[in-house]
């Protein structure tokens, strides 16, 4: 590094994993043991050329004590150690495409310090009753000086002395932040203006956020309006940097969002969301949910470690805390859960770290949020589905029927429906160009190696996919060959084998149950609240759990995300003995008016009977179409009644929205084929 005149610099970085030191021109100018604290030094710097050096220790040179034992083992975390030391996580589990992080995982930068300059060190946000708004910002300054701060129509000039001080702003009536899924996003400019030499600018929201939990619910109030919540766990975009580009994060947030998510959720295998994450989810109207990184581990009680952890989180939820998209603050991931896996007695799952400490540092960092000590957690035990927050994967990796996420009574499910997805065929032929039919070959290996799979387990994800596809397309052979977004393929072999057929098969039955459950869930008279499927992003390109795959792309989960999450969604869902219904989901503020064409399919593959129906919501709502009444009386499309042969093999549905309304121009259509037709039974 190159100085031409004297000069003092600020060096700073968010987090470095993980026993670490930084050093300059040889002298030490700070040290951490946690690789989520924050270091900062400010430094004289003579003209020349000057070295910056970082030092970044194995975990086997840190001694955590050994007494006393954690209460249990963790399935997850293999490294016992890992319960006192704080690094992510992510990279010391087994999963495919990650590493261990080590180095400035929260960025280094180093800039130099104005004598006369003007620091905002915290920003927070918060409504009053009244409507209006109040901006409070943390200054720090190293000389008097006047300065001048706006915002969203406000301004307010003050004179500050040295040191730090807090001044706060009024707002009149601001415009709100919503999840783009029911408004907009909308962010103020905060501008700060010092004697005329110096301009900051940040973005601000406003917005309110609490969580109703009466009666074992878990309902999101954004500015006091109920929201269905429905999103991902986030997986970084670069697994080894923890997110990488600004550019590559922004793109996927918006992807998912395009999609109809408007929860991602941070979990506790991970870090703390990177500043490109926030300012994505802030910009596209996306709630964030932040685990503390602390995942399936006995926290210790150590009244220093408990200390630190404080100290930690408070830092990191004043940080985070500015931005108008973080929502939920959870204490971990899993602890509670692998207290009873391990079948400890329930006076065993208590914790001072979850229950006391972090609670406590996010009500000084950041009050405004919904708080929860644990996810999975509300009923007794923590891991049922029917009451607080589930992880819940009865339709998944247990191999439930698909009813079972109606007969479960979810409530909200912070985790679910991971699945083994492949790629789409432009992502297979780069990443394994010689992938093929006979389970042989490098592409093969690759491929079983970095498929989505849990420590531990003898199974892999793509074999629950699997399952589920024998289940739905088992013989008879469908008729033809069938397009992709066609009628869906033929039947799923048991062999271990990537043919094209097999690979369409797996991403049909990934779409289908994802639209299926989670229109379930969406549904008004549902006692679901939410939904975070599991994940984002594949880690590694394979069959992972991804809405997206490692490369970018979009997957067959994101579509069947998205048919029954929208903004505005048309979903098909069968009710049993009371026949085939339509689903509108609107959950936007503006009108929804339209047509829903609903046609039939003859088992003769001719035209059987049509209708038309009007759709008519005023703003945020549903509209339920009982599909038979329409058409004219009983069919038994589905084949619930099963008297004699069946008729209809299917049936389509479009929604046209009339000219005008916000969504006019974007048809959209769902369709259902009866148990039986093309390929699929009731097995």
């Amino acid at each position: 590094m190159e100085i031409e005149a004297v000069c003092t610099v600020r060096l700073h970085s968010n987090g470095i994993a993980t026993r670490s030191a930084v050093h300059v021109d040889g002298q030490e100018t700070s040290a951490s043991e946690s690789a989520f604290a924050a270091h900062e030094a400010e430094i004289d710097l003579e003209p020349g050329e000057h070295v910056v050096a970082l030092c970044c220790r194995s975990l086997s040179s840190m001694v955590p004590p050994s007494r006393p034992r954690a209460r249990w083992r963790s399935s997850l975390v293999p490294d016992r150690r890992l319960r006192w030391l704080r690094t992510p996580l992510i990279g010391r589990i087994p999963w495919a495409g990650t590493a261990p992080v080590i180095g400035p995982w929260a960025g280094l930068e180093m800039t130099p310090i104005d004598e006369h300059e003007v620091r905002i060190r915290h920003v927070r946000t918060r409504m009053l009753e009244d409507g209006h708004g109040v901006v409070s910002i943390g200054l720090s300054s190293r000389e008097c000086a006047v300065v001048h701060v706006s915002c969203a129509g406000a301004a307010r000039t003050l004179r500050i002395g040295s040191g730090e001080t807090t001044a706060e702003l009024r707002v009149a009536d601001p415009e709100l932040w919503w999840p783009s899924t029911h408004g907009d996003p909308v962010l103020h400019a905060l501008v700060l203006e010092v004697d005329d030499r110096q301009t900051e600018v940040r973005r601000v929201g406003f917005r309110t956020i609490c969580a109703e939990r009466d009666h074992g619910a878990f309902r999101l109030m954004v500015n006091g309006q109920a929201v269905y919540a429905r999103g991902a766990v986030w997986a970084p975009v670069d697994p080894l940097g923890l997110d990488g580009s600004g550019e590559g994060v922004d793109q996927t947030v918006r992807l998912l969002v395009e999609s109809g998510v408007n929860l991602l959720r941070v979990p506790g295998t991970d870090a703390y969301a990177s500043p490109a994450l926030m300012e994505a989810c802030d910009r596209h109207g996306a709630m964030l949910w932040q685990d503390t990184p602390l995942a399936s581990v006995d926290p210790p009680e150590d009244e220093t470690w408990l200390q630190d952890l404080a100290a930690e989180t408070e830092q990191w939820a004043r940080r985070l805390g500015e931005h108008p998209c973080l929502a939920v603050w959870s204490g971990g991931s899993e602890n509670y859960q692998q207290a009873v896996l391990s079948g400890r007695a329930p006076q065993v799952w208590t914790s001072t770290a979850l229950e006391t400490t972090i609670p406590r540092a996010v009500g000084t960092g950041a009050p405004e949020l919904v708080y929860v000590a644990n996810s999975p957690m509300g009923g007794t035990p923590p891991t049922r589905s029917d009451t607080g927050l589930s992880h819940y994967f009865g339709v998944g990796a247990y191999r439930r029927p698909l009813s079972d996420a109606v007969t479960s009574g979810v409530r909200f499910a912070a985790e679910c429906l991971a699945f083994g997805c492949p790629p789409d065929p432009a992502t297979i032929d780069e990443a394994f160009p010689d992938l093929g039919a006979h389970g042989s070959g490098d592409s093969w290996s690759r491929w079983r190696r970095d498929g989505a799979r849990d420590p531990g387990a003898s199974w892999s994800f793509e074999e629950i996919t699997q399952h589920y596809a024998r289940e739905l397309l088992g013989p008879p052979p469908p008729r033809g060959v069938p397009r992709e977004d066609e009628v869906p393929p033929g039947p799923v072999s048991d062999r271990p084998v990537c043919s094209p057929e097999q690979l369409s098969a797996e991403r049909w039955t990934v779409e289908h149950v994802m639209t299926q459950v989670l229109g379930q869930w969406r549904r008004a008279d549902s006692s679901c609240d939410g939904a975070i499927v599991l994940a984002s992003r594949d880690l590694a390109p394979g069959p992972g759990w991804g809405l997206i795959d490692a490369h970018g792309r979009p997957k067959a989960g994101l579509r069947g995300f998205a048919a029954a999450c929208a903004r505005t969604a048309l979903v098909l869902l069968d009710h049993g003995l009371d026949g085939l219904h339509v689903h509108v989901f609107h959950d936007g503020p503006e009108r929804l008016r339209g047509q829903v064409d609903i046609t039939t399919t003859t088992a003769q593959g001719g035209p059987g009977p049509s209708a038309q129906v009007g759709v008519d919501l005023a703003g945020p709502g549903e509209q339920v179409i009982p599909v038979e009444p329409e058409l004219g009386g009983f069919l038994d499309i589905t084949g619930a009644w099963g008297f004699g042969a069946a008729a209809y093999d299917g049936v389509d549905v479009e929604l046209v929205p009339e000219a005008g309304s916000e969504t006019a121009g974007h048809a959209l259509r769902a369709s259902f084929l009866r148990p039986g037709a093309h390929g699929i039974t009731n097995r």
